[in-house]
């Protein structure tokens, strides 16, 4: 100090002790500032530590629910494949039956203009029995 002020500094117990007293200060002050910074990053690293476990549970449930999606589509795949083979053989049936059903009224149409032309067959021929 005394060459940059260019003067001589002396120093007195009175400014020894408040040069302590406010080193004191000031380091308790950074003690109580580093301690909250300690806590605050066990806090972080104790809530990174809990969404890590959480996450890997989560990475179990979700391969264990994958696996079940999986069997589940396949399950729906093979009914989709069932279900379609039935409805092309309801179609099928659905077809034979509506040529059963156009080949009944044909011949319901047959046997009623049978039943007709023998109705009339029998009308005409009732005046010959009743005369004879």
């Amino acid at each position: 100090m005394a060459r940059e002020l260019k003067r001589i500094l002396y120093v007195t117990p009175t400014n020894f002790i408040e040069l302590l007293k406010g080193y004191g200060k000031i380091l308790k002050e950074r003690r109580t500032e580093i301690g909250s910074q300690i806590t605050k990053l066990r806090n972080g690293l104790s809530k990174l530590d809990d969404a890590r476990k959480e996450v890997e549970e989560m990475t179990v449930e979700s391969e264990s629910k994958r696996a079940e999606v999986s069997k589940q589509q396949k399950i729906c795949e093979d009914l989709v494949i069932s279900m379609t083979k039935e409805q092309r053989q309801a179609d099928e049936s659905q077809k034979r039956i509506n040529i059963e059903k156009v080949k009944i009224e044909k011949e319901k149409e047959q046997t009623l203009k049978l039943a007709q032309e023998a109705e009339n067959e029998l009308k005409k021929a009732e005046p010959a029995l009743e005369s004879a």
